[in-house]
């Protein structure tokens, strides 16, 4: 049994075994298996004087099959141990077993030994051969087992060495800029937090005697970047100065400003922790397979200052990507950039960009395969939304390396407005476990436990939890409120709205006045009331531009008074036709819409099961192109629980 720098109790006071926490490899000491060393903390496995990194998921699962000593581990017990006990998809839990039982034959140190229907258990010394015939004499064996050693050293040696591996992340000890004493714990306590964090995103930490002061340091220490940052206290107020630099230039690549009041002091290390590992995941799975580390830094640049300046950051990743036309990364950055963007590019350009988008997007696929989504997902007609083409892309792209989480989480969200609330789940819930601290992906993870059905109560909370300690600032509120409104919890949409804390985060201005009229109308369910409401979400065409949060409210407030007449007015008017006419038109109406479409996962909502059980829905579903979608052999989940007549005609086929 490997022994742990803090082991957790087994049991409770009653004797009843408590669930097994997830392998927290940050506490697991290293140790030798057969002739590997392995150092579970930084990820690396090493024999002979060769090393190389695992992914994090496979970290786990060795550490899982080692601790059992000998005992069969299941599948079941691997999901607690290795996926906290997320819901995870059999492919994933093979692909890690897989790449495990690769690693023990290729260094000849173990094998894994698969029990059908039960699980897998970890042989040390026992490398998965072919069984020797009893007659062969003892010379004959002894040089076979030499050869055996040196056939698994070279393929060792040669497979390490071309496996790509992410380099690794020097942290330096944050700076106090106070001389009190204190001041150098809590600095410390930064470091600790945004280490620990790094490591759960996957990352590999540089080690050294002695404490990085540079970045010649980090660089001597065979480190890609160095997170560097100060610590001040201000009066009441808390503030925190983070920097990540170039190991190889000392430039730096991004910097990012917290501050806390003294009070919550506490919480600053893991909010400084989660944002440098949020937004340093993408250059972690971008190092996997790109070699140039001046162009995952400039990556790693253009996706940090996106938010603040999208047209700069669209220049630089289309000057990337010319410069670089053989890197994948490159092109593909410049292509999801495109195509995210598209709105914010001027109409006469918008034709020239997307053609330019689509080569690089052409140019990433014929050297990444899996990058195959980014044309059918993004670039094509009607452009963020999900089609059959689509869907088949995204799941080949999963299914070639499920580990790195852009393609799910951005598959997730897809989903998720396309009535397919579960999968997402699944999917959002894979790359929290990969990237834990991601505030957007908690975010969805949240929306998507609360518009479950049944709703995932248990879970709730403990998402919840994680995203007020290391996301409170990124939280969207908009997330809580649309997921009330839509399953017609109009009391807590209102709480939300009506909250100065929150309220300003979701509605302001015209839009706000337009969902307290519907508000009213679904509390007092009052003509008079219904009437104004209607007035409100659906004025004269000329005026008519509603919020889309707004937009949501009218159309799940309207199915709950009954207007469904007025619903499904509001829904034509908002939702284009996206199955209009001939491609062309098609291409047009989309780059003239920089692919802005109103959101479409009020829709799913219990409150708006009359609405989808109306035969007009399914024009609606018909113009949104869900119903092209559905029919390609992914229903909603509605269908499960509904007869709806969109439903009945899915099942007619």
């Amino acid at each position: 049994m490997l022994t742990r720098r803090s082991e957790g109790a087994s049991g409770s006071a009653d004797g009843v075994a408590a669930v097994a926490a997830e392998v927290d490899l940050s506490n697991v000491l290293d140790f030798r298996l057969g002739s590997l060393c392995v150092q579970p903390s930084t990820l690396q496995v090493s024999t002979g004087g060769s090393a190389r990194t695992l992914e994090r998921r496979v970290m786990q699962v060795l550490v899982a099959l080692t601790d059992a000593a000998g005992a069969v581990v299941s599948r079941d017990r691997l999901v607690d141990l290795c996926w906290g006990g997320r819901a995870v998809s059999e492919d994933a839990i093979n692909r890690a077993i897989a790449k495990v039982r690769r690693l023990g034959s290729d260094s000849g140190a173990f094998g894994i030994e698969t029990i059908p229907r039960v699980g897998y258990r970890l042989v040390e010394g026992a490398a998965e051969v072919p069984p020797k015939s009893k007659h062969r004499g003892t010379w004959s064996l002894v040089a076979a087992a030499v050869l055996l050693v040196a056939l698994a050293a070279l393929v060792w040696n040669l497979w390490g060495a071309g496996e790509p591996t992410v380099p690794s992340i020097a942290v330096a000890e944050f700076t106090p800029l106070n001389a009190d004493p204190d001041a150098k714990l809590y600095a410390e306590s930064v470091s600790t937090s945004v280490s620990n964090a790094l490591v759960a995103t996957g990352a590999t930490l540089a080690s050294a005697d002695r404490p990085f002061a540079s970045f010649e340091d980090a660089r001597g220490a065979g480190a890609a970047l160095l997170v560097k940052g100060a610590v001040r206290r201000q009066g009441e107020t808390i503030r925190v100065t983070a920097e990540v630099q170039s190991a190889r230039t000392g430039a730096t690549i991004l910097t990012k400003d917290f501050e806390a009041p003294a009070a919550e002091a506490a919480s600053l290390p893991d909010r400084v922790a989660a944002a440098l590992s949020s937004s340093l995941w993408l250059w972690i799975d971008d190092s996997r397979i790109e070699t140039d580390p001046a162009i995952t830094e400039e990556i790693l640049r253009i996706e940090n200052s996106w938010d603040n300046s999208w047209p700069r950051s669209w220049g630089l990743a289309r000057d990337l990507a010319r410069a670089n036309p053989n890197s994948a990364t490159a092109q593909a950055n410049f292509a999801f950039i495109t195509g995210f963007g598209l709105s914010s590019i001027p109409l006469e350009e918008r034709k020239a960009a997307i053609a330019a988008a689509r080569e690089s997007a052409s140019r990433a696929t014929r050297i990444r395969p899996e990058y195959g989504y980014i044309t059918p997902c993004l670039l094509t007609p009607p452009g963020v939304v999900l089609t059959g083409e689509c869907d088949k892309a995204l799941r080949r792209a999963v299914a070639a390396d499920p580990e790195p989480p852009y393609a799910s989480v951005y598959f997730a969200s897809h989903l998720a407005h396309a009535g397919r609330v579960r999968e997402a789940a699944t999917l959002f819930d894979n790359a929290l476990s990969q990237s834990p601290y991601d505030a957007g992906w908690l975010d969805w993870r949240m929306f998507t436990l609360q518009m479950e059905r049944p709703a995932g109560d248990d879970e709730l909370p403990a998402i919840r939890a994680r995203a007020q300690r290391y996301a409170p600032d990124t939280l969207k509120d908009e997330f809580r409120y649309r997921s009330a409104v839509a399953n017609g919890n109009f009391t807590a949409a209102k709480a939300l709205l009506d909250d100065p804390s929150t309220g300003e985060s979701i509605l302001t201005g015209a839009g706000k006045d337009i969902v307290n009229s519907v508000f009213r109308a679904v509390r007092t369910r009052s003509p008079d009331d219904a009437a104004a409401a209607r007035r409100q979400c659906l004025p004269p065409p000329p005026e008519w531009n509603v919020p889309d949060v707004a937009f949501g409210t009218c159309l799940v407030g309207l199915t709950m008074t009954g207007d469904l007449d007025s619903f499904f007015a509001l829904a034509q008017r908002g939702y284009p036709d996206l199955q209009c006419c001939s491609k062309a038109d098609q291409e047009k109406r989309w780059l003239d819409s920089g692919s802005l479409y109103y959101p479409r996962v009020e829709l799913w909502g219990s409150a708006m099961a009359p609405a989808r059980a109306d035969r007009r829905f399914i024009e609606i579903a018909r113009r949104t192109g869900l119903l092209a979608y559905w029919k390609s052999g992914h229903p909603p989940d509605f269908c499960g629980f509904e007869r709806a007549p969109v439903c009945q005609l899915l099942s007619s086929r």
